[in-house]
């Protein structure tokens, strides 16, 4: 959960204007290679938008993932960040 938190200060700390999601290929079932049963795959979008938690959602959600898991959508509604 370290990561997550990470982004959130650094979009704190500096805003993003234009955050863009590079969807073409990731990875399913964890956050690298050192997790177990982590799976490629294939979305094969692009998603882009002027407000980085939003777009960061959106991306998510086109690419599969289930969204009630992430990190940054629980910091979000505990008031860490103004995105």
């Amino acid at each position: 959960m370290r990561v997550p938190r990470t982004i959130v200060d650094e979009n704190l700390a500096r805003p993003v204007h234009l955050a863009i999601v590079d969807g073409i290929t990731t990875i399913r079932g964890g956050e690298g290679w050192w997790n177990a049963g982590i799976a490629p795959i294939d979305p094969g979008v692009i998603v882009a938008g002027f407000n980085a938690l939003s777009t960061d959602a959106v991306a998510a959600a086109v690419m599969g993932f289930d969204r009630a898991r992430r990190t940054t959508r629980r910091l979000s509604r505990r008031g860490r960040t103004t995105s």
